[in-house]
């Protein structure tokens, strides 16, 4: 897809999702990686009846036009699992279908931080991260394997061990 369509495809979506009287994307740049979908990040700017909210997020998508990930459903309700469940995951905000850009999709806010493993795993700035994020990590873990499935019935499709392991 080209920006143009992603800002105006956003731009008519949000207003939807949101009830907002405008809203308008800014910043939106393609990010690289990830052959399996189309990734995006944008600034909008919504206004509702209860004021502007100033929104920083991430759009996926599948790949093209006629192309189908059955998993991008599947990542969205893993991804709402694991946030409404306190697991470090970006809030996720709209699941879209292929009726706006002929293509599934979904939205979520965009989180600040490093994604490169390297740097991570090297650079000095990134001490002291290094100390805390293995007990976060296991937080994490056990936070995912509290989730009560039955809630999630999208998250039936993830492979499970047989009754009783």
């Amino acid at each position: 897809m080209d920006a143009e369509t992603v800002r105006t495809g956003l731009e008519r979506f949000i207003r939807e999702q949101a009830a907002a009287s405008a809203v308008q994307v800014t910043n939106l740049s393609r990010l690289s990686g990830g052959a399996s979908r189309e990734t995006w990040m944008f600034d909008a700017e919504v206004e509702t009846a209860s004021g502007t909210e100033h929104l920083e997020a991430i759009f996926r998508a599948d790949p093209g036009e006629g192309m189908s990930s059955p998993g991008r459903e599947l990542e969205y309700s893993v991804i709402k699992a694991a946030w409404e469940n306190g697991v470090r995951a970006p809030e996720p905000l709209w699941d879209g279908d292929r009726a706006r850009f002929g293509v599934d999709f979904f939205t979520m806010k965009r989180v600040p931080g490093e994604t490169l493993g390297p740097r991570l795993v090297r650079g000095e700035q990134y001490a002291a991260a290094r100390e805390v994020l293995p007990g976060q990590l296991g937080e994490s873990l056990a936070r995912i394997h509290r989730i009560d499935v039955d809630r999630y019935p999208r998250l039936r499709a993830l492979p499970a061990p047989a009754p009783g392991v």
